[in-house]
């Protein structure tokens, strides 16, 4: 990790470092009563050595309030979604909800539909902000 930040911690390029992507897809790993604590040493560890800056985040593939103790040493909640079919609503409930809860960004990082579902207009799509 140390390498990663000294070669790339100088770029404006980099939007935020992301600690470990869907973190939720390591078996058992949220269970742990522990893993709030390592987010928290990784988080510190990467603001310590990097000299730009850059913002602070993980992501998960389920969503993870706001409120929840394991945002509380990143400086964005994420979440990444896929599969529905009402983005709209669901999106305006999680920005507010998030408002409620906490006053750090809120981003979703991936989105797009899964195979099985009719794609808008009939035309393949995903969604990927790339920061």
């Amino acid at each position: 990790m140390r390498g990663i930040i000294a070669r790339w911690g100088y770029s404006s390029h980099i939007f935020a470092w992301a600690i470990w992507n869907e973190t939720d897809l390591a078996t058992g790993i949220m269970q742990k009563e522990a893993f709030p604590r390592w987010l928290e040493k990784v988080a510190e560890y990467i603001r310590r050595e990097d000299l730009g800056r850059h913002l602070v985040t993980t992501s998960y593939s389920v969503p993870v309030d706001a409120g929840d103790p394991l945002w509380d040493s990143m400086d964005i909640v994420q979440e990444h979604r896929y599969g529905l079919q009402d983005w709209a609503p669901y999106m305006v409930g999680r920005v507010l909800r998030a408002r409620e809860r906490t006053d750090k960004p809120y981003r979703l990082g991936e989105f797009g539909l899964w195979d099985d579902k009719p794609y808008p207009l009939g035309t393949p799509w995903t969604g990927r902000p790339w920061g």
